[in-house]
């Protein structure tokens, strides 16, 4: 009895040792559950399945004693059955019915059940309910989904669903717009120094600093990167200076007036941690006032739809040569991957360059994300034909000889110029441009969209297809949020945007909800194609 409650309502095993004859209410057919963690009372229903058990229970197990609680200990003396007692239930039940389970943990009852209800179809907000948690991101930690489960939000390879390319939060331009043949610099981009090492001033400053950071267990290459930047200036323009001052501040922060506020003020924000540190050592050294750096600038994510990533797939074979000028063979076909991976797997930047062939199962149809974003790793499960897309590249990329090796990664540029021939961050923008320009996907600027919107576009996708497919789309963002890599719901909230297309889906969901639930069939205001 004590396992068949714990089962069916996902109760602690306080709260099942707590249970008293005062909490069955047989009229009402509910039952109290006294939540001492948070102090509160949780009414459930009484299901026929557990009211029988209950009523079998209390005719032949239960002793007649003045104790109100509902079970109690077999051994002498009887008394009510403590909470350790109650998790001594499973083990025993292993023992005598010879059931291979990983853990023996009752809690494992909870998770399985919240897990069970998730599975059928329940909406997040209902499951929090039923277990009796304020937040919802204490319910996500009993969501322990498995790979098959997480295989559901993995989008398929794109195809055209009509001609031409889709507006959808985005403005189309056709190719013959753009000189393909024409060179093209990245916008918003600064050209780094060619870098052999810090020469200024600061340069045993900045060397300490960087090394210490990296002690913490912190990679710091964009910091290391905006510090050469500076170096580079205070080399040129103070050769013999020794103190940084406001003026060199200022007059660094005005050669980067066509970098965008949310970037320069990041990179103001390095400058001033350095200075930090270097008020350790010299209490007289000039710190910026963070009150004085631009306000960031929210850039709302240009949704791409399915056309529109087919066209750039599609785009990055059929790229003319001359817009290929020296690239490798197999380079097309990485941008190919590169866009279907950003797109069906939902994949930020830099977990997708730091793939190596060791990360890649192709059997299980897996990839393994490695110390991604706040230092954690996940799967990341494909879809069929994602992962029929990668075998071909793979195939293509022994074909053109290009390195095997487990630690070789999977984004291979075919140029020695970064350690194992990688992409880097830049080389894939640069090549992510020109692919929009051919294709003609812009945004409402004129200008190509971020790499990043990829990822809000492959959540809103996810979130369509739940709509469209009839199913709880509460009962999608717990498994979309694993997928995703993100702790607490809020950061998955982010990415979905909405469109006229979800608002579409929601109203009609909404509708057809109302219909069933205060409808009858006889009534003939509301039919088929009526308004509600």
């Amino acid at each position: 009895m004590i396992l068949l409650l714990a089962a069916s309502y996902g109760l602690r095993r306080s709260e099942v040792a707590a249970l008293t004859l005062d909490d069955i209410d047989w009229r009402a057919r509910t039952i109290r559950i006294n939540q001492n963690k948070t102090s509160q009372d949780l009414l459930l229903p009484l299901s026929d399945e557990v009211g029988k058990a209950l009523v079998d229970y209390l005719r032949h197990g239960h002793r007649q004693t003045t104790y109100r609680e509902l079970f109690l200990s077999h051994s002498p003396p009887i008394r009510p059955l403590s909470a350790q007692g109650v998790s001594h239930c499973l083990e025993r039940a292993v023992r005598a019915t010879g059931v291979a389970i990983e853990t023996k943990n009752f809690h494992a009852l909870r998770h399985a059940f919240a897990l069970r209800l998730l599975r059928q179809g329940t909406s997040l907000p209902q499951i929090s309910q039923v277990m009796g948690h304020r937040d919802f991101n204490s319910t996500s930690e009993y969501l322990r989904l498995d790979v098959e489960d997480l295989r559901q939000v993995a989008l398929p390879v794109p195809r055209f669903h009509r001609d031409g390319l889709a507006e959808f939060g985005c403005q189309s331009r056709s190719s013959s717009s753009t000189d393909p043949g024409r060179k093209f610099r990245p916008m918003g981009s600064v050209t780094a120094p060619a870098w052999k090492g810090f020469h200024s001033f600061l340069a045993r400053a900045m060397q300490s600093f960087l090394a210490l950071h990296r002690a913490l267990g912190r990679k710091y290459q964009t910091q290391e990167w905006v510090l050469r930047n500076l170096d580079s200036f205070l080399t040129g323009h103070y050769p013999k200076r020794r103190v940084f001052t406001s003026a060199m501040f200022e007059q660094w922060v005005a050669e980067q007036a066509d970098v965008s506020p949310t970037v320069r003020s990041h990179w103001m924000g390095c400058v001033r941690k350095l200075c930090l540190y270097l008020a350790q050592r010299v209490p007289k050294t000039f710190i910026p006032d963070s009150g004085t750096f631009p306000k960031e600038q929210y850039q709302a994510p240009c949704l791409l739809s399915e056309d529109d990533v087919a066209g750039l797939a599609l785009a990055a074979i059929q790229k003319p040569r001359a817009v290929r000028t020296r690239e490798h063979p197999l380079r097309p076909h990485t941008m190919r991957l590169a866009v279907l991976l950003l797109y069906c797997c939902g994949l930020r930047r830099g977990e997708l360059l730091n793939l190596r062939l060791a990360d890649i199962d192709t059997e299980q149809q897996l990839l393994r994300i490695n110390e991604a974003k706040f230092h954690k790793s996940r799967l990341v499960p494909l879809s069929t034909s994602v992962s029929k897309e990668l075998r071909t590249y793979l195939q293509r990329r022994h074909d053109y000889h290009a390195p095997i090796n487990p630690s070789a990664p999977l984004f291979w540029s075919g140029r020695p110029n970064r350690i194992g021939g990688a992409f880097s961050p830049t080389g894939l923008r640069f090549n992510w441009y020109q692919i929009c320009h051919y294709a003609g996907v812009l945004n409402q600027r004129g200008r190509p969209p971020r790499i990043h919107d990829l990822r809000h576009s492959f959540a809103v996708a996810i979130l369509q297809r739940a709509y469209e497919s009839g199913h709880n789309p509460q009962a999608t963002l717990p498994r979309l949020a694993r997928y995703m890599g993100h702790v607490g719901f809020h950061s998955t909230h982010y990415y979905l945007q909405l469109t006229d297309s979800l608002r579409l889906a929601a109203n009609d969901r909404f509708r057809r909800f109302l219909a069933a639930a205060f409808v009858t069939p006889t009534d003939s205001t509301f039919q088929e194609g009526g308004a509600l």
